[in-house]
């Protein structure tokens, strides 16, 4: 007999109640009702699994809470901005294997030196089964996973990916998360377990309604549904 073990998928998710971490910092405090569009989660967004190339300058940074804590307590992940990830050169030395084979690591003008801006260009089409998940479908036809279950067969093998219904989402393997705890690394948490169900055929997966694909107008009213970070938009 031949058993082939279930792998196991998390949320990629930070400690922000024990370690802060970084916001946004706008060089422009004045209100602005298009700064939304200007956040570094948005163009994220936006750019999907496609590489920002010569249209990316480094992004500044300021603490979370600043003025509010007498000592800043920093950990080696933040994803106040996500799906854009500011890992401490320690965790992107410990997790290269995983990151840079599909993602793009980007500069960032931190308050303290040593840390780096990273985007996981790898989205996964069609691993998702809604049934299973709890999802809000739009109007327009398009959706938006909350909690996810996953096709076991798509996800196979996938390190750290997103997937296009959950566009603020990060996913990682059990191996990812075996490598976090075993450099020792800070601020990580893996307590969500995405479920997973054994893929049923292409006639299953094509059922589901079509992946969210944001405009600026949509990106501006999801929004409210998601942790942004940085300045109120």
């Amino acid at each position: 007999w031949y058993f082939m073990t279930t792998p196991k998928i998390y949320r990629l998710r930070d400690q922000v109640d024990k370690y802060p971490g970084f916001l946004q910092l706008f060089e422009n405090i004045e209100f602005n009702p298009d700064r939304w569009k200007e956040h570094i989660s948005m163009r994220c967004i936006m750019r999907g699994p496609l590489p920002f190339n010569g249209e990316y300058k480094p992004v500044p940074l300021q603490f979370n809470n600043e003025g509010k804590r007498k000592k800043f307590v920093l950990s080696d992940i933040c994803l106040n901005m996500d799906p854009f990830v500011i890992f401490s050169e320690k965790a992107r030395k410990a997790l290269e294997a995983f990151l840079s084979p599909v993602g793009e690591f980007l500069e960032v003008i931190a308050p303290v030196p040593g840390y780096i801006g990273y985007r996981v260009l790898v989205q996964i089409d069609n691993c998702v089964d809604l049934e299973k998940s709890d999802y809000t479908k739009y109007d327009n036809g398009n959706i938006w996973v909350r909690k996810p279950t996953m096709y076991e067969a798509k996800v196979r093998g996938q390190h750290i990916f997103a997937i296009p219904e959950a566009p603020t989402d990060l996913f990682v393997s059990e191996d990812f998360k075996e490598a976090v705890t075993l450099a020792k690394l800070k601020g990580f948490d893996f307590s969500k377990e995405i479920p997973l169900v054994w893929s049923l055929g292409e006639s299953t997966l094509g059922k589901q309604p079509a992946p969210i694909t944001l405009s600026y107008d949509a990106a501006d009213r999801l929004t409210q549904e998601t942790r942004v970070g940085g300045t109120q938009v």
